[in-house]
């Protein structure tokens, strides 16, 4: 997986923290874990903060492999203050359908009440070393 995906993950999961119009301290530290997990420096950072278009970072996934870290990335930052909101709801719908993903197939999404935080909380660990071992 090239880098440039990596930011592109981070870049899409920033706007996943804010997507209920407040950043929750826990999501804000989920945030920082995975910047740090990666290896973000100063120069990505900015690259980060100097995109514009969530269309544009969309497109720069190219590999499966980045798709499916995008989703765990998201579920990751959204169920990260233990509250599932329908804005972020709809911001993860509507990213998985961008990738030609169903929601309705995602073992995360088997809950009734629509993001199985359970199952996100016993990934955790795994999500951030896949994220480690590809960096």
């Amino acid at each position: 997986m090239e880098r440039e995906e990596f930011l592109d993950i981070l870049f899409l999961a920033k706007h996943m923290a804010a997507a209920d119009g407040e950043l929750h301290p826990m999501e804000k530290k989920v945030l920082f874990a995975l910047f740090k997990a990666i290896g973000v420096n100063n120069e990505e950072l900015e690259t980060i903060r100097q995109k514009l278009s969530l269309e544009d970072a969309i497109e720069g996934l190219k590999s499966e492999e980045g798709k499916q870290i995008l989703i765990d990335v998201l579920v990751l930052v959204a169920s990260a203050d233990n509250i599932f909101e329908d804005e972020e709801r709809e911001y993860i719908t509507k990213v998985m359908h961008r990738l030609d993903m169903n929601p309705e197939t995602h073992p995360y999404f088997a809950s009734e009440d629509g993001l199985d935080l359970e199952e996100v909380r016993s990934s955790v660990r795994l999500i951030i070393n896949n994220l480690k071992d590809l960096a």
